[in-house]
């Protein structure tokens, strides 16, 4: 019983061995930064989930922070459960873009949630009393999200109230004539509950006159 126990140890300690020595020849490898880069160097940018944990956002959609290697962190989509899509990065920029979304982007969320959180730590970093001078309003916000969702071709939400109704530039103006651009939202009383909006053209209204 003795030696089969001396035996078991001696195998043990072989099989240490084996493990170190092969670790030892063939580490994991360890890539430059200039391996993962490739094509997909891209800027990202950094938010917070709402429990506060480290988020980016990438052509639209939005990673939670996953893992990290020596070479690099690994980012998951956050739709967590449904979407297999992950990032990995090196510093600030995209190097590598594993799986495809399983789902429609949400680029004003996404953005939203960028100025969201540069709002929050502008409030932490100067501890102000107000920010009313320094942080934007809910209009500019909104107004953000529009021209980015507007610059990445996502429609425009359906407006829930005049007050929030914002009406894109494109919208306010036609085109009577080849060249010609004319603007036919002749007064906006701006976001209120009473909110006017006035449509129609200069001549109309001279006729009227």
């Amino acid at each position: 019983m003795r030696e089969h126990q001396e035996h078991w140890l001696d195998s043990l300690q072989d099989l240490r061995f084996l493990i170190w020595h092969t670790a030892t020849l063939y580490p994991p490898p360890q890539y430059p930064e200039d391996h993962y880069r490739g094509n997909l160097t891209t800027a990202v940018k950094s938010t917070l989930s709402q429990r506060r944990k480290r988020k980016i956002v990438f052509e639209g959609y939005s990673y939670v922070f996953d893992r990290a290697t020596d070479a690099k962190e690994v980012w998951r989509c956050e739709e967590r459960g449904r979407c297999k899509a992950r990032l990995h990065t090196v510093g600030d920029n995209v190097v590598r873009k594993v799986r495809s979304h399983c789902h429609e982007l949400s680029a004003a969320r996404a953005e939203a949630a960028v100025v969201a959180t540069r709002v929050m730590r502008r409030a932490e970093e100067t501890m102000e009393m107000t920010a009313q001078g320094a942080l934007l309003t809910l209009r500019a916000l909104k107004e953000m999200v529009r021209r980015r969702r507007n610059k990445l071709g996502t429609p425009l939400a359906a407006p829930t109230s005049l007050e929030t109704l914002i009406i894109p530039e494109e919208f306010t103006k036609y085109a009577p004539h080849h060249g010609e651009i004319v603007s036919f939202l002749l007064a906006d009383s701006g976001p209120s509950p009473q909110r006017i909006l006035i449509f129609g053209s200069q001549w109309k209204l001279a006729i009227l006159r």
